[in-house]
């Protein structure tokens, strides 16, 4: 086992775990998860699909230096999938976390401010932007990368069709899962950072905020729903899930009667997984608080059978729904 020091493009150093053997040194991989980390070379997912996932990087080449965290963050997902979800991949297959940096979506871009999960391919790919000149990768924010690994995990689990509220639900899921992911380690909720793409664009403090969607344009009751055709954003799918987002942040920072938070990171997790997997291809946000009310039912019979509060959990979910009218 090799554990390397490179530099990120942010100019941070780090340890990570590297997998040696006798072809290429130091490869980013970490067979225990299967993490594996590539540079596509800034050429098109789109149009160049075919050439995925490219290059598996070398710790000592030169592109190390902006990917170390990109690996770290993947390892991160891989861990909570495994150690907190406890998910196990249908079938006896083993699980996989394939990512490319240095992506772009049209032939003859270097920048590209996306990143995706793609079906077709079972793997993410990272775009870069411009920060003081230099490109930086999106691979080294936490939250998106735990984002896009997660809608893979929709996808294995759910498969929701990509528009209107099923494709809102995938975003939804997406998100509460990536905010568990980076909060995992502080365990108290009340300093929890709620906000998505913190300094990716110029002018704008997030991309979406989980807390209050409203501040990054998003509805947050199904009062405000927007319907739109398919062809504008898929339905609305990035719009809409602010609704059922904020639906979670409601049940995550709900209180017992002591004031003291019902959940925590490891709770909260469990229970959306277990509602997740209650879900399918065309899963409404009704169907979410269903899932989400059944899984709890279960829980307090199995992981939370003696959880003085597990009453008190349930009229805290029904609450969290009713009160962004995601109601029977």
């Amino acid at each position: 086992m090799y554990t390397g020091n490179p530099i990120n493009c942010l100019g941070n150093t780090g340890n990570f775990p590297c997998q040696s053997n006798l072809e290429t040194p130091s490869e980013l991989e970490n067979n225990g998860l299967n993490v594996r980390t590539y540079n596509f070379e800034c050429r098109s997912y789109e149009d160049e699909g075919h050439l995925l996932p490219g290059k598996l990087i070398v710790n000592r080449d030169i592109c190390a230096e902006s990917c170390w965290q990109a690996h770290s963050n993947v390892i991160a997902v891989a861990e909570f999938i495994r150690d907190v979800l406890m998910h196990d991949p249908p079938n006896g297959m083993q699980a996989k976390y394939i990512s490319s940096i240095n992506c772009v979506e049209i032939l003859g871009q270097t920048e590209w401010k996306g990143a995706a999960w793609l079906d077709d391919y079972e793997q993410v790919v990272f775009g870069q932007h411009r920060v003081n000149g230099q490109l930086h990768s999106l691979a080294i924010y936490q939250d998106i990368v735990a984002h896009e690994f997660f809608h893979g995990l929709n996808y294995q689990i759910a498969e929701f069709e990509y528009k209107r509220e099923s494709g809102a639900l995938d975003e939804s899921y997406a998100d509460i899962f990536a905010i568990l992911v980076t909060n995992r380690n502080q365990p108290d909720i009340s300093q929890w950072n709620w906000e998505f793409g913190i300094g990716l664009f110029e002018g704008v403090d997030c991309i979406r905020n989980v807390e209050n969607p409203s501040s990054c344009g998003q509805p947050d009751n199904m009062n405000h729903y927007r319907i739109k055709p398919y062809y504008d954003d898929y339905g609305g799918v990035h719009d809409n899930n602010g609704i059922h987002n904020r639906a979670a942040y409601n049940l995550i920072t709900s209180l017992d009667s002591q004031g003291n938070f019902l959940f925590n990171a490891t709770s909260a997790a469990q229970l959306f997984y277990l509602a997740l997997r209650k879900l399918g291809p065309t899963s409404r946000f009704i169907d979410s608080r269903r899932a989400v009310v059944q899984a709890a039912k279960t829980l307090s019979i199995t992981r939370w059978r003696n959880d003085s509060t597990k009453i008190e959990k349930l009229r805290a979910i029904e609450k969290a729904f009713d009160q962004v009218g995601i109601v029977e």
